[in-house]
């Protein structure tokens, strides 16, 4: 999912917190921010300046209680977040350097308030 306009790289990866597939973020020097939904997450990055490539994954929450029937979900947090080959100058790509399919992403445009992605 690629957003636009978003001031910072805290504002992507709140993006990637609040979406169940996030598999992590390539944030953009001019407000872009891609959430990668890729189901085997980014594998590869490629040198790219103006982007920093993150992968993201949620920390398991504690055990469930004895009580509980359900299992215990992913506890999201900004704080969850890997640099891919170094992170910093490098664009997200999925199983190689080269594999960049527009699947792995949706792209939204002329969106310039964050709360205009959400709706």
């Amino acid at each position: 999912v690629l957003f636009e306009d978003l001031p910072s790289l805290e504002d992507c990866k709140a993006k990637c917190v609040s979406e169940p597939l996030c598999k992590g973020i390539e944030y953009q020097a001019d407000g872009g921010c891609e959430v990668w939904t890729r189901s085997g997450g980014i594998e590869a990055s490629t040198a790219f300046d103006g982007c920093t490539c993150l992968s993201y994954a949620a920390m398991p929450s504690p055990p469930p209680s004895p009580t509980s029937t359900s299992p215990p979900s992913p506890i999201p947090s900004a704080s969850n977040f890997e640099p891919v080959d170094g992170g910093v100058g490098r664009a997200c790509r999925g199983a190689s350097p080269n594999d960049n399919e527009e699947s792995y992403y949706v792209l939204f445009e002329d969106l310039p308030l964050l709360e205009d992605c959400m709706a």
